[in-house]
């Protein structure tokens, strides 16, 4: 099966969301990880995720059913988590 470059997977069944430090290991890590599963590496910004990802998370989230995060919570604060989950599938949809 073929598809359009831009068009979304049929089946996209993880995303991940990675932060703080860009081009460090989690990065590489989460990008290995991800990279079987077609999914993308969507990168947040401190305690906040940038408009671009937020975008893609709206217009994708009937795709993915899982969002994978590297680092810890110094890298990737609760906050960032929480609005990646509440953008994807609305506040208190998801555990």
């Amino acid at each position: 099966m073929s598809r359009q470059r831009g068009e979304p997977c049929p089946i996209l069944r993880r995303v991940c969301a990675v932060g703080g430090d860009r081009g460090r290991v989690h990065e590489l890590s989460g990008g290995a990880h991800i990279g079987p599963y077609g999914g993308p590496l969507l990168l947040a910004d401190g305690a906040n995720i940038p408009p671009a990802e937020v975008t893609w998370l709206q217009g994708h989230s009937a795709f993915f059913n899982t969002i994978d995060v590297f680092g810890g919570t110094k890298v990737v604060p609760q906050a960032a988590v929480t609005q990646a989950a509440n953008t994807a599938w609305g506040a208190g949809n998801w555990s």
